[in-house]
């Protein structure tokens, strides 16, 4: 695997949030990983579970545990079979545990010579105006680690889950 490169900025109120690594693996070993939804509750080091609750691909609905006890709700919005998917997570909800009015995130997988590149993407808005704006400018350090760490942890269940491509 190569070493996680992640990216972090602010525009227009937004933090955007992006992280990729190249994982010795089919994009298809890649795939079954990062859509085996419950099984991303033990890569995210943020969470204590996930699970699904309804539906498949689009319209799929899961829930997120953190490890502090809250939960969330999120709904797919994309899913293109074995390339990318996308969550919206349900901010609004009264039960959503964290300052923030809009985010998202999307999931995906690419061939590449050496496996495949397994790629994150997040957007973020948070509520409070100026504050929130300062809340999100102090997370984004510690949100690109959490993305590295989850990029290792799927690296290490995808190649224990196929066999190694040759690099």
């Amino acid at each position: 695997m190569t070493e996680p490169v992640t990216r972090s900025w602010i525009e227009n109120g937004n933090l955007y949030q992006t992280a990729s690594c190249i994982v010795p693996v089919s994009p298809r070993v890649a795939w079954q990983v990062m859509t085996d939804h419950e099984a991303y509750g033990d890569a995210a080091d943020n969470l204590m579970k996930v699970e699904v609750l309804s539906g498949q691909g689009v319209g799929m609905r899961r829930r997120c545990y953190n490890t502090n006890g809250g939960g969330w709700s999120e709904t797919c919005t994309l899913w293109d079979e074995g390339r990318e998917y996308a969550f919206r997570v349900h901010t609004e909800a009264p039960d959503y545990p964290y300052p923030l009015k809009q985010l998202s995130g999307t999931w995906r997988v690419d061939p590449v010579p050496q496996g495949s590149r397994v790629s994150l993407e997040f957007l973020a808005r948070a509520k409070g105006g100026i504050l929130g704006r300062m809340m999100l400018r102090l997370l984004a350090r510690p949100a690109e680690q959490s993305c590295r760490r989850l990029l290792k942890r799927w690296a290490a269940m995808m190649v224990e889950a196929g066999t190694p491509t040759i690099s």
